[in-house]
C-alpha cells in the first residue's frame, strides 16, 4: 500500500501543476493593476513595483471596487447578518429568539475586536478578488484572544474542488525557521535537518500543508479522524514523513472566486476581462506623454549651411545666423502631424471601459445622485445596483461569508463561549441558518418597495371616489418592509405590540373626546326628558 505521505505529495504536485498555468496571467495583472507583488518575479521587500504602470485608472479602480464590495456585503459598524432557523415555529419561541440574538452579537464582538484583523484582511481579499479572481482567507483559532483572520495570497495556496465545483481542498506552503517549527510541533516531531538548524536563526525551511476531506472520517472518534477535514504537514524539499496530523470540523481556509469558467477551478476577475484595455491604456499613456513632450519641446530643423553650430533654447538667448538675409527663419520646429486631442479622447474611452469593469461608474453615479430624490427614485437606484452586483456579491456570500460564519460558530462552540442552547432548538438539531441584512440584500429587495410605491401612485386617484380600495393595503406591514429595505435601524421602529398599543390608546382617546363633545347635548336631552316627566305627572294628577 502506498504511504500516505507519497499520496499527499503527489496530489500536491498535481495541484501545483494546475496552478502554474495561471501564474503568468496573474503576474501580468499584478504588474499593471495591483503592484503589491509579482507572482513570478517575487520582488524584494520594499522595492519599487510600479515600473509597469504609466496610467493609474485600473489601480484606483481596483481599490474602489474592493472598498465598495466590502461596504455592500459586510459593512463595518452594521449588523450585516442575523441568525434564524429553517423552522418558523421555533422562531416564535422567545427563548430561541434571545439565544440566536445573543450568539449573533457574540460573533460580531469577536469578529470586530482589535486583535482579529477582520476588516483589513477582508479588504485585502476583495483586492485579490478584483485583480486575480481567487481570494483565500485563513480563519485561525486563537485560544487567548478568540479568532484571527489573514488574507492569503493565491500563490501561497493551490486548490481543488468537489463534484459540485465547490472548493473543498487547499494545499499551502510557507517558510519557517527551525525555531518557529519547534514552537509549533515540538522538537521530537522535526526532521533531522530542521533540528540541526535550531542554532541558525536566519535559515528557513519550506513546509507544506494539505487540508482535505477525510475519506476515513468517523464522527464517533475523538482524535484527528473524528474531524471532517484532515490536515497534514511535511517538509517540502526532502520530507519523507508527515510532521504532524490534525483536523478541523469546518474548513479553515474559505476560498472566494469572482467568477469561474467551465472546467476551471480558479476564478477570473474584472481585471482579467479588461486586461487588453489596461495594457493598451498604459501604452497610450506613454505615447501621449511623449507626444505632449514633443509638442512642448519639439525637435528643431536647421539649414545645412554651417552658419549655426549650436542652438540656444534658453529664455533670452540670441542665435546668430537664425535668419537669412531675407529674414526667413533658418530654424523651425518639426511638425509630426499627430493630433493630441484625438489621442486624449481615445484614452478617455478606454479609461471608461476599465472603470465600468470595476463598477466605478456605477458607484460614482450613486455618489453624484441629486440631493433631493423621491423615495421611488432612491429605491430604483438601489434596484439597479442590486441587479448589476448581485451575481458577484451572491458568490462572495456563498463561498466566503457562509463558511466564514460556520467556522466562527464552530470555534466559539468548542471554546465554550456560546450560551446554553434552548431545549426546543436542541431537539431540532441546532438548525441555524444565516440571513444577510447588508446593503446588497436590501438592494435585491428594492423591487418590492418600488412595486408598492407604483401601486400606491396608481390607485390614489381611484381612492378619491372609492376610499375602500385602500383597505386592501396593509400599511403597517408595508412601512416595516420598506424601512428594512432602505436600512432604517430596527431600534428606531416600534414593535408590533407597541404600535398596536398606541393605536388602541388613540382609539380610546377618540372615544373619550367624542363622549366629551356629546356630553352637553346628552345633558340637555336628559334635562328636557326630566321636565317632560314632571309635566306629565302634573297633568295626570289634574285628571
Amino acid at each position: 500500500m502506498e504511504p500516505l505521505i507519497s499520496k499527499l505529495k503527489q496530489r500536491y504536485a498535481t495541484m501545483l501543476g494546475e496552478r502554474a498555468q495561471w501564474e503568468s496571467h496573474w503576474s501580468e495583472i499584478e504588474r499593471r493593476v495591483s503592484p503589491r507583488g509579482d507572482v513570478l518575479r517575487r520582488p524584494a521587500v520594499g522595492g519599487r513595483r510600479t515600473e509597469y504602470i504609466f496610467e493609474s485608472t485600473a489601480t484606483l479602480g481596483l481599490e474602489r471596487f474592493a472598498a465598495a464590495m466590502v461596504g455592500l456585503v459586510a459593512p463595518q459598524g452594521q449588523r450585516w447578518h442575523t441568525l434564524t432557523t429553517t423552522d418558523r415555529r421555533l422562531m416564535a419561541d422567545i427563548q430561541v429568539q434571545r439565544y440566536l440574538e445573543e450568539v449573533n452579537d457574540l460573533l460580531f464582538d469577536y469578529r470586530y475586536s482589535a486583535s482579529s484583523g477582520f476588516s483589513t484582511n477582508l479588504f485585502e481579499c476583495m483586492i485579490q478578488l478584483g485583480s486575480l479572481g481567487t481570494a483565500p482567507i485563513y480563519i485561525e483559532d486563537q485560544p487567548a484572544s478568540g479568532i484571527s483572520y489573514r488574507a492569503m495570497h493565491i500563490t501561497e495556496c493551490c486548490i481543488d474542488v468537489d463534484h459540485q465545483g465547490r472548493v473543498d481542498t487547499v494545499g499551502r506552503e510557507f517558510d519557517w525557521t527551525a525555531r518557529q517549527a519547534k514552537q509549533k510541533w515540538g522538537i521530537e516531531a522535526l526532521p533531522r535537518q530542521v533540528r540541526e538548524a535550531l542554532d541558525k536563526p536566519d535559515r528557513k525551511f519550506t513546509f507544506c500543508q494539505m487540508i482535505a476531506p477525510r475519506a476515513d472520517y468517523d464522527p464517533n472518534r475523538m482524535d484527528a479522524k473524528g474531524k471532517r477535514w484532515g490536515s497534514w504537514f511535511w517538509l517540502k524539499d526532502s520530507g519523507d514523513a508527515i510532521i504532524a496530523e490534525g483536523g478541523f470540523n469546518t474548513m479553515p481556509i474559505p476560498v472566494a472566486r469572482y467568477t469561474t469558467a467551465p472546467r476551471e477551478n480558479y476564478g477570473r476577475s474584472p481585471a482579467m476581462m479588461v486586461l487588453p484595455d489596461i495594457k493598451m491604456i498604459n501604452e497610450m499613456a506613454k505615447t501621449v506623454i511623449r507626444s505632449a513632450h514633443r509638442n512642448l519641446d519639439p525637435p528643431l530643423l536647421t539649414a545645412d549651411d554651417g552658419v549655426l553650430t549650436r542652438i540656444q533654447t534658453r529664455p533670452g538667448a540670441i542665435n546668430i545666423g537664425g535668419l537669412n538675409s531675407r529674414g526667413d527663419q533658418m530654424v523651425r520646429p518639426l511638425q509630426t502631424g499627430g493630433s493630441l486631442p484625438e489621442a486624449l479622447e481615445l484614452q478617455a474611452q478606454t479609461r471608461q471601459t476599465i472603470k465600468d469593469a470595476f463598477f466605478v461608474s456605477l458607484f460614482q453615479s450613486l455618489v453624484d445622485a441629486p440631493d433631493r430624490m423621491t423615495a421611488t427614485e432612491v429605491l430604483e437606484r438601489m434596484r439597479e445596483r442590486g441587479v448589476l452586483l448581485a451575481p458577484a456579491a451572491g458568490r462572495i456570500e456563498t463561498e466566503l461569508l457562509e463558511p466564514l460564519i460556520t467556522r466562527e460558530l464552530d470555534i466559539h462552540a468548542r471554546a465554550g463561549r456560546l450560551p446554553p442552547m434552548p431545549e426546543a432548538l436542541a431537539r431540532a438539531g441546532g438548525d441555524v441558518k444565516v440571513v444577510y441584512q447588508n446593503p446588497m440584500s436590501r438592494a435585491a429587495k428594492a423591487e418590492e418597495a418600488t412595486g408598492f410605491f407604483q401601486l400606491v401612485n396608481a390607485i390614489t386617484p381611484l381612492a378619491a371616489s372609492e376610499p375602500e380600495i385602500l383597505d386592501a393595503l396593509d400599511m403597517p406591514a408595508a412601512v416595516r418592509g420598506i424601512a428594512s429595505i432602505i436600512g432604517v435601524p430596527a431600534r428606531w421602529m416600534r414593535s408590533v405590540e407597541e404600535a398596536k398599543a398606541r393605536a388602541d390608546q388613540r382609539t380610546q382617546a377618540a372615544q373619550v373626546q367624542q363622549l366629551a363633545a356629546a356630553a352637553p347635548a346628552v345633558a340637555g336631552a336628559t334635562l328636557d326628558l326630566a321636565r317632560a316627566e314632571q309635566l306629565g305627572g302634573g297633568l295626570e294628577a289634574v285628571i
